[in-house]
């Protein structure tokens, strides 16, 4: 080809994608399920860059590297989950929140009228622990943000050291999701799991679903001889736990069902501690246990033709501070006033609850467009049933992190993201109780590329979740402002102090 031909080829290829990015639409083509299909307009290549990433470098500048004796993070997000598949930090790796540094940019809680005295008779709970020998448990409820409980074992762990308390809280039978932190997990094949929110199971008969907003069913096991058998849960202690989160005491069972002919066999390591048969009840029942020493291994079994649903395992200090990690994913929160509330109700009492958190938004963001009204009114429904249910005890609303949808070449906040955070926060104040903006917190518009761009890397490449490391950070923040508020509130009562 001579050059001239060259020459106007290379020019007629440029005319034709000009022509081309002249009459493409703006807003793309929609290519079926498979997305829509964009094409680089003239103004992509004449207009200036305008999308600004949040400076984070004071967040950066008050975190540390550290090696502490006392935690890890390496834990691995299966491919079912709904996190990206990666294996989070090892511990050379791990990224410890520097307490004084992040106190000074923690972002404060908002109550109305900016009183807070909603927190008070949780505070005075939290002061009295150890003299009067009282758990005060604390439920974390949350989206995919909180699974494995990540943020939520950061929390645990820093109230536990300030107040007292160990264990890992109340967790389920059968985990719902792969990936542990706090305790190691085994159970036979044959339970049956029913969640309360998501894909209900449409066989149940009723809705009693319990604290946990799920419950399994024991299997049938296939003899009545013997106290092995198909049926068992089995607990060992996590090396990936905080410390204290590795030592329990006392051990409480919530269950209910058709107990009769049920039996259930309790081991210590390979020693066998306790066998009882439970008698026929339609009610919620806790079965408790108490140890001198943290087992190396719990096991329970069951054998016999009945039937059991177990709506948790409480693995407690007798005192203190316990918090209970609860992940719905997919959720956005409204699960509440779909359960059975007396029933409901009547775990909450056996639990003792002192105070709620909820972290909920991240999965209406993507889909709510406007009328973020609705949002608001179903939140403030979701309270009030709360409200009722445990009358006097606050709630403490999260609102969702920053999250990216790709717009172009760059990864920008969701346009309605503030949207759904302002009907969360207004839900949250008119209803009476606490807000805290994460998404604030974070550093605002457009944080979230650079918690991922961080070095190391403080949330994974979704764009929407934090990995351990940024967990940690976050965590550590709003940790800083509840125990900032209780740090204010005890010297306005002991001013002596």
């Amino acid at each position: 080809m001579k050059p001239f031909q060259t020459l106007l080829f290379i020019f007629s290829v440029f005319l034709m994608l000009f022509l081309l990015a002249w009459i493409f639409p703006e807003n793309g083509i929609r290519v079926g399920n498979l997305g829509t299909l964009k094409f680089a307009s003239i103004n992509d290549y004449t207009e200036k860059d305008t999308v600004q990433y949040a400076d984070i470098s004071n967040i950066l500048e008050s975190a540390r590297f550290a090696l502490p004796d006392e935690e890890t993070d390496s834990v691995i997000i299966s491919s079912n989950d709904s996190l990206s598949v990666e294996e989070l930090p090892q511990l050379s790796d791990i990224l410890v929140a520097d307490s004084d540094s992040l106190r000074k940019i923690t972002f404060a809680l908002e109550y109305v009228g900016e009183d807070p005295t909603v927190l008070f008779p949780f505070f005075r709970k939290l002061k009295n622990a150890k003299s009067q020998k009282k758990l005060v448990r604390i439920l974390h409820y949350g989206d995919s943000q909180i699974e494995a409980d990540r943020m939520s074992s950061f929390i645990r762990n820093k109230m536990q050291i300030t107040f007292g308390g160990s264990g890992c809280g109340t967790v389920p039978v059968v985990p719902l999701y792969n990936g542990q932190l706090s305790i190691k997990q085994e159970y036979s094949d044959n339970w049956k799991r029913f969640t309360g929110f998501a894909n209900v199971d449409s066989s149940l008969d009723h809705e009693r679903f319990g604290a946990l907003m799920a419950f399994a069913r024991q299997g049938y096991a296939d003899t009545l001889m013997g106290s092995k058998n198909k049926t068992w849960l089995k607990f060992q202690t996590s090396p990936l736990a905080y410390t204290s989160s590795r030592k329990y005491s006392e051990v409480s069972l919530y269950l209910q069902g058709d107990f009769e002919p049920v039996r259930i066999h309790v081991f210590q390591n390979d020693s066998i501690i306790d066998s009882l048969s439970l008698k026929p009840s339609r009610s919620l029942k806790k079965l408790k246990w108490h140890f001198d020493k943290t087992p190396d291994e719990l096991t329970f079994a069951f054998s016999g033709n009945g039937f059991t649903n177990i709506y948790g395992i409480s693995l407690d200090n007798s005192w203190g501070v316990a918090l209970d990690n609860i992940p719905l994913r997919g959720s956005a929160g409204l699960v509440f006033s779909k359960t059975d509330t007396a029933f409901l109700a009547q775990m909450y009492k056996m639990m003792d609850v002192g105070m709620i958190i909820l972290q909920f938004g991240g999965n209406v963001i993507p889909y709510m467009k406007d009328n973020f009204s609705a949002y608001e009114n179903y939140l403030k429904r979701e309270l009030a049933v709360i409200k009722k249910i445990l009358p006097g005890i606050p709630v403490i609303v999260i609102g969702p992190s920053d999250m990216s949808i790709k717009e172009k070449d760059k990864f920008v906040t969701y346009p309605n993201l503030e949207g759904v955070r302002d009907a969360m926060r207004k839900a949250t104040l008119e209803s009476g109780f606490v807000f805290w903006d994460m998404y604030q917190a974070m550093g605002g518009r457009n944080s979230m590329p650079s918690w991922v761009s961080a070095d190391p890397p403080l949330a994974i490449s979704d764009y929407v979740h934090f990995n351990a490391m940024g967990a940690k950070i976050i965590a550590e923040m709003f940790s800083n402002a509840l125990l900032n508020e209780y740090k204010m509130w005890s010297l306005k009562t002991n001013p002596a102090k």
